[in-house]
């Protein structure tokens, strides 16, 4: 007998499916937001060695508390640096974040969203983020907006000519 519902569908299978739905640059950003934690978290275990009254990442992130992650995340946009020694651009120390709160989510927290103004347990943290932006933007970092020159009227009309020269071309 025919059904107008399909059939019953596990967790896992939606789970599953959520995860072929995320884009291939999203998963290659989250990756590169959860390499770049690692290590830094990494780097600061060996400097710490060297510096009393500094402490290192201890805990796995996935395990850390809201009030641990704010603590640790604070640390690394004011210390997290390119591979080139470079600072990053606010946009990127922004995304860097989204990083995380995707992270949590594809790991099934969804309870972790540092950006969001209502969740006071991130706070400082939002205030540390906000502070540092605003220093690299004063610093003339990141504020460089990358923007094709226009073309002249010349330069339209080549170009407009060519498409109509090949779209002729039986």
């Amino acid at each position: 007998m025919a059904t107008r519902f399909a059939e019953l569908v596990s967790d896992e299978k939606e789970f599953e499916l959520c995860k072929t739905a995320v884009p291939e640059n999203t998963k290659l950003t989250t990756e590169w937001g959860i390499r770049t934690w690692n290590d830094w978290a990494a780097n600061r275990r060996v400097f710490t060695a060297d510096v009393s009254g500094i402490s290192y990442v201890t805990t796995p992130l996935l395990d850390m508390t809201p009030t641990d992650l704010s603590y640790w995340m604070r640390k690394l946009v004011l210390e997290v640096r390119k591979k080139d020694c470079g600072m990053y651009p606010p946009k990127s120390l922004y995304a860097l974040v989204c990083c995380f709160k995707r992270y949590y989510e594809a790991n099934g927290v969804h309870i972790i969203n540092p950006l969001d103004p209502s969740d006071a347990k991130f706070g400082s943290f939002r205030a540390v983020l906000d502070a540092e932006m605003k220093r690299l933007h004063s610093l003339g970092i990141g504020s460089t907006i990358k923007q094709a020159q226009p073309i002249t009227p010349d330069e339209e009309a080549l170009l407009w000519s060519t498409v109509y020269s090949i779209s002729r071309v039986p």
